[in-house]
């Protein structure tokens, strides 16, 4: 898919190319770290409950999963839409790299941030079917997407206005159909997922994410006003401040609307520290 967007970015204006490298790596970072990250941690835990046949265990194990990998992605999504010229201006905008620069790239990622949350749980997803030993279900999935993003990126070109955002928005979208069907299949195949907890959980995750956004927004143009934006150390304060508002903002909105999550989260954390401390103690 980055492969046929790129190639049909060679056909738009100067620069389309390099804005829609950048934006996907950068969404290709919180994608890393946490739900690459997360989809790798579950995936013995899994294949264990496939092999013991313990299936319940296993369906409630994935659920968890993919609502955790949802609790931080949907915000991280939310949080880099509404940030995007910020985050680029402070990592890229320097030299050569101008603020026209920045603002097709802020623009491009702007259309790959919706896609962020579709490419996350398809990670765990992912995961599922190879526990299953079932490597084949999502190469189909795959191929037949592939024919979706092309269709998808050739019919939004041909809107005005959209430009290279038509390709960054046919990938996201595109993600989003993956992620669809790939769920759909392995509800057939399960007999059940813990759909409505999973729905359930995404839309809390939207709900305080998005108050989050908009005090994201404003913080970042409080502090934008406020702050010398052609010295690095204004763009850092400004991209961090905001992001400090952002997390405070959305886990207390998770705390209001009793998710699950965070105190998962915590304790893990909680329990990592411990085994750390203890292990230094150890070796000392």
């Amino acid at each position: 898919n980055l492969i046929v967007g790129q190639n049909l970015a060679s056909l738009l204006e100067t620069g389309s190319i390099v804005a829609l490298r950048l934006a996907n790596r950068l969404i290709n970072f919180p994608l890393g770290v946490f739900a690459m990250g997360i989809s790798t941690a579950i995936f013995p835990t899994l294949s264990g409950l496939v092999a013991q046949d313990e299936m319940l265990e296993f369906r409630r194990t994935f659920s968890f999963g993919l609502r955790v990998v949802f609790f931080v992605t949907i915000p991280s999504a939310m949080g880099m839409a509404f940030l995007s010229v910020p985050i680029v201006r402070l990592l890229f905008e320097s030299g050569e790299f101008t603020a026209a620069d920045t603002a097709a790239t802020a623009y491009a990622l702007l259309f790959y941030a919706p896609g962020l949350i579709a490419q996350a749980g398809t990670q765990i997803i992912t995961r599922i079917y190879y526990s299953l030993q079932d490597t084949v279900t999502p190469v189909k999935i795959g191929l037949v997407t592939v024919v979706i993003n092309f269709i998808l990126s050739l019919a939004f070109l041909k809107l005005p206005g959209l430009n290279h955002g038509a390709i960054a928005l046919a990938f996201s979208i595109t993600a989003g159909i993956n992620m669809f069907i790939a769920l759909a299949v392995l509800r057939r195949k399960l007999g059940g997922i813990d759909g409505h907890r999973i729905a359930a959980a995404a839309i809390k995750a939207f709900a305080a994410a998005a108050v989050m956004g908009v005090g994201v927004y404003a913080a970042s143009g409080f502090l934008g006003g406020h702050l010398d934006l052609t010295r690095t150390m204004g763009r850092l304060l400004q991209v961090f401040g905001s992001i400090l508002v952002g997390v405070v903002l959305y886990l207390g909105g998770a705390v209001l609307l009793r998710m699950d999550e965070p105190l998962f989260l915590w304790t893990a954390f909680a329990v990592r520290l411990r085994r750390r401390s203890r292990r230094a103690r150890t070796q000392h």
